[in-house]
């Protein structure tokens, strides 16, 4: 058999579902697994490669669900609902779709939580947009983020910001009542971040 820039690919590999867990307590260093714990998460993928060796066209997609872990001590909780990703490629083409769907950490001392209910990231052989969208901390705090880097290869421009009114109640309830005389009770504290420039020079702007 004879492979040239003529022959034509067709390969299709599939996995549904890998539980992590499993892989976990079968491959991972002895140090993680003495250190932490994976109680759940399931994996799927797809990869497809078609067309022209010369010229193929490439497409893998992958799911991961259920997954959580924390360490030995309990000192956090890490759990994400569902994480989707898909990358197409041919020979002009390229383009990466990352979605996250519920990701969450707590802090069980302090029964403190920051949630992300949405990461979408998206990127092309140019550019990388960060949709606008919010971090929930604790009980009353919503900080928003979004951000862009054109032409990432040699960037002509970044732009990343967050800002939020954050509730001293919430900060208090992550460092600990015992630090609460240290924290001024003004109801909300306004906080601006910015990170701007290109690939000569960034500007990180600090609100507080």
């Amino acid at each position: 058999m004879k492979i040239d820039k003529n022959s034509v690919a067709n390969i299709n590999i599939t996995a549904n579902p890998i539980s992590l867990p499993r892989l976990f307590n079968a491959f991972a260093p002895k140090d993680l697994r003495n250190n932490f714990n994976l109680f759940s998460g399931e994996l799927k993928f797809n990869y497809l490669l078609k067309g022209k060796l010369k010229k193929p066209t490439t497409d893998a997609n992958f799911t991961l669900t259920n997954l959580k872990l924390s360490d030995k001590a309990n000192s956090f909780i890490l759990s994400d609902n569902k994480l989707t990703g898909n990358l197409d490629i041919t020979s002009k083409f390229f383009l990466v779709k990352i979605l996250n769907n519920d990701f969450n950490l707590f802090i069980p001392q302090t029964k403190s939580k920051i949630n992300l209910p949405k990461i979408e990231i998206g990127a092309d052989k140019s550019n990388i947009e960060i949709a606008k969208n919010e971090i929930l901390f604790n009980d009353k705090t919503v900080i928003n983020y979004k951000g862009s880097v054109i032409n990432y290869q040699n960037p002509k421009s970044i732009d990343f910001s967050m800002d939020s009114n954050i509730n001293t109640n919430d900060i208090v309830k992550l460092i600990g009542k015992e630090y609460s005389p240290f924290i001024h009770n003004a109801g909300s504290l306004p906080i601006e971040l910015k990170l701007t420039g290109n690939k000569e020079k960034q500007t990180f702007f600090y609100l507080l």
